[in-house]
């Protein structure tokens, strides 16, 4: 579960961030794809979950002007507390993913086995890229003593036939 909530968090909050606040949904349906059962919960929490990063975020970088914002809401929608304002558009976002969620939970027949196949073949080729990159592919495979022992022999053959080899090898270098 917690797959598909963070594949459904990650893909609302990057919908949310690039095209709008309504492109969030998108999120849900993800989580709702991914969720065997209960896709209409994992796409209210993986897209509730991104907006409540959203308002967080906000808080963190501009708290004073982000509360003068929200009592400024709050005053507009007659006199709601300011405090209720993050948790009223949380719950809109958990809407928004709930619906997301449901869509995409009634689409996984029709979508779940070629998305499913077309992943598994993605992760195949990241598996086989890591694996080039490791230089698994490259590497020769293990010699086999019959091997070992034909190098030796190919070796012997090349050698001169006379048994100072090595010291006619050692004159030939000092010279």
């Amino acid at each position: 579960m917690t797959l598909r909530l963070l594949l459904g968090t990650l893909t609302a909050l990057a919908f949310h961030l690039m095209f709008g606040w309504t492109w969030s949904i998108a999120g849900g349906i993800i989580a709702g794809i991914l969720g065997s059962k209960k896709g209409w919960l994992a796409g209210g929490i993986a897209v509730g979950l991104s907006w409540g990063l959203s308002v967080a975020h906000a808080f963190i970088v501009a708290s004073a002007p982000t509360q003068r914002l929200l009592n400024l809401i709050g005053g507009l929608f007659g006199g709601i507390p300011s405090v209720l304002i993050p948790v009223i558009t949380v719950l809109i976002g958990v809407l928004l993913g709930i619906a997301g969620g449901a869509l995409g939970s009634s689409a996984r027949p029709l979508v779940a086995p070629p998305f499913v196949k077309s992943m598994l073949h993605l992760f195949r080729w990241i598996v086989q890229f890591f694996e080039f990159m490791e230089g698994k592919l490259m590497r020769r495979p293990p010699r086999t003593a019959p091997s070992i022992l034909q190098d030796a022999q190919k070796t012997a053959k090349a050698l001169p036939p006379s048994e100072d080899w090595l010291d006619q090898g050692l004159e030939g270098n000092s010279e």
